[in-house]
């Protein structure tokens, strides 16, 4: 409970312990909804503080830091962050994704989300 900063975690915490629940559940239960998970430091690098800072981080960082950093991300083309460098070039590059008008397909298909982009004298499938 010591790594958490989130004010509604350690407020939960307190009252999860007075009704009675075992430390290893209720540890549990933050873990899966406490906002500190979202709120760590950026894993720069590889290197200490995984290169977010010289000082002492105000929360730990992830052990992941060592594969799970932007450096690591710049130099795989698979990466989200590479993907998503990949999906902004497109936007800029093609109008028809940022004001194209929306057609809607295969209402009737629940699993599918499929519609026709048109914009000017262009049409994408999507």
């Amino acid at each position: 409970i010591d790594q958490y900063r989130d004010i509604e975690s350690l407020n939960a915490y307190k009252k999860l312990k007075a009704e009675g629940y075992p430390e290893t559940e209720i540890l549990t239960i933050l873990g899966q909804k406490s906002r500190d998970n979202s709120r760590t430091p950026v894993q720069w690098t590889s290197g200490e503080n995984a290169g977010f800072t010289s000082g002492t981080p105000w929360i730990d960082i992830p052990d992941n830091y060592r594969e799970i950093n932007v450096e690591a991300a710049i130099e795989d083309d698979q990466s989200i962050l590479q993907t998503y460098r990949k999906l902004i070039k497109l936007r800029h590059e093609h109008d028809i994704i940022t004001y194209g008008n929306i057609e809607p397909l295969y209402m009737d298909h629940d699993g599918l989300f499929v519609y026709k982009r048109h914009y000017k004298d262009e049409t994408w499938l999507v």
